[in-house]
């Protein structure tokens, strides 16, 4: 049976895939794809974020960090007046606590996220699993 995010995110369209992610201090922006069609993304935000832990402790040396992840399964249950989620993909499990996401759009022009900002590409061989570096 399908979690509350995973009913949204995936748009009753099939087993789905990490294609983007950027984290920030204080919100996760996610692009997600069906599997057998990538282009079909759905990119949220998740706002008001504390990121709990990443854990790649079960990833092998050798897996492919290189996006679209496999997304193994994404709960979410209420915590208070936000939410607890964990996304646990095929090379990386993240658990967070946020706001429920509200969509993203592209702005046609250059091809970034509305509402427009910079944000850090997620890069897995620069990110500290200290969470005292957090």
């Amino acid at each position: 049976m399908s979690t509350r995010i995973e009913t949204y995110l995936y748009r009753n369209i099939g087993v789905h895939s990490v294609v983007d992610l950027r984290i920030t201090a204080v919100e996760i922006d996610l692009t997600v794809a069906p599997f057998e069609n990538l282009a079909n993304t759905f990119a949220v935000r998740f706002g008001c974020c504390r990121l709990d832990y990443i854990d790649s402790s079960y990833s092998d040396p050798n897996d492919d960090w290189t996006m679209p992840w496999d997304i193994i399964g994404f709960d979410s249950d209420p915590e208070g007046d936000q939410w607890k989620f964990c996304l646990h993909t095929d090379v990386v499990e993240i658990g967070f606590v946020a706001e429920w996401p509200v969509p993203l759009e592209m702005e046609p022009d250059n091809n970034k996220m509305h509402p427009s900002r910079e944000v850090g590409r997620f890069d897995m061989d620069n990110f500290s699993s200290s969470p005292g570096d957090w």
